[in-house]
């Protein structure tokens, strides 16, 4: 659960269900009320009044914390707006042991402990790529890791398209000059795409790559898309650094919060330093990585194998250090 406490600090240790937000700077609270969208905004009286007249809260419940918890009082904030009204010295424990924080707790646990990830008996790595809208990018970026591995790994690399806007035909007849109705075409000696017709079970089965890498397109799309998406060893959640869609990536994570999200890695393609680095700290326990121009998915570019290089750290196989004969 996500709450944020404006005017207001904890004193006490947060328990782990719970993640809170502080921060005293006007401009900078609005604005990541805005992208984060909290479940509760708590807020001390004395700056209670511009919350409730300035502020656009949407969904998001206001409590006000106050040294004066009188039914009268309490009349007055809630007429103006407010849910609830908490004791200033007790407001802690208040929200630790609430009803609403303490479901969430158990459910969130409940879910997290029945879904698992994915881990093939054959040694196949199970990458999933897929955006928080359509259009993200999932297929650039899901070509731009295929290509990284098959160069980096020399191992063999598939991609299974498995978008509603298929374009791997079209992509074939740029690099190879010819259409095929074949299921699966090869792209140098490591890299084989394969249509959406295709079964990406049967290309496991088939025990021929290191990685798998489903492309899947539009998240919000279905919820089978999404379950394959949880149960992939690297899932990557693509979405953009612009503020205006930020809290689409960010309202997508909340959403999921009973997944498993320690292993995801978000890419931002053609995101500035400082939209990564801001969705970085809204994100906390999710590294999120700017994904560079890199026009040609099959013309890895230095930089971009740099960004690469650390979001697939997790399933990069460790290179055996040089051993040195003695000279003497």
């Amino acid at each position: 659960m996500h709450v944020m406490l404006y005017g207001l600090e904890p004193k006490k240790i947060t328990p782990p269900w719970l993640t809170i937000f502080s921060d005293q700077d006007k401009e900078k609270m609005e604005r990541a009320l805005f992208v984060l969208q909290p479940s509760l905004l708590l807020v001390h009286e004395t700056l209670a009044h511009e919350i409730l007249e300035d502020f656009a809260v949407g969904k998001t419940e206001v409590i006000v914390v106050s040294p004066d918890a009188s039914s009268q009082n309490v009349r007055r904030w809630t007429a103006r707006g407010a849910s609830l009204v908490w004791a200033e010295e007790e407001w802690e424990e208040t929200l630790y042991s609430s009803k609403a924080t303490r479901n969430e707790s158990v459910l969130g646990n409940f879910r997290e402990g029945t879904s698992t990830h994915y881990s093939s008996n054959r040694g196949t790595v199970l990458i999933a790529v897929g955006g928080v809208y359509g259009g993200a990018g999932s297929t650039h970026t899901a070509l731009l890791v295929a290509q990284y591995l098959a160069n980096v790994s020399r191992r063999k690399v598939a991609v299974w398209e498995g978008g509603n806007h298929p374009c791997f035909d079209f992509l074939r007849y740029v690099e190879l000059g010819s259409y095929s109705d074949g299921s699966y075409f090869n792209l140098g000696g490591n890299l084989t795409l394969f249509r959406h017709e295709t079964d990406w079970n049967w290309i496991d089965h088939t025990q021929q790559f290191r990685y798998l890498i489903l492309d899947l397109g539009d998240l919000t799309a279905s919820e089978e898309v999404q379950r394959l998406f949880f149960k992939a060893e690297l899932p990557i959640l693509i979405g953009s650094g612009s503020l205006w869609r930020m809290r689409e990536i960010v309202q997508f994570c909340q959403i999921n919060a009973q997944v498993r999200q320690d292993r995801w890695r978000i890419a931002l393609p053609l995101a500035s330093a400082t939209a990564q680095e801001e969705l970085a700290e809204l994100l906390s326990g999710r590294p999120v990585f700017a994904v560079p121009s890199n026009p040609e998915v099959l013309e890895i570019r230095s930089e971009t194998a740099e960004v690469l290089e650390g979001m697939l750290s997790p399933v990069m196989e460790k290179r055996p250090k040089k051993k040195f004969a003695r000279l003497f």
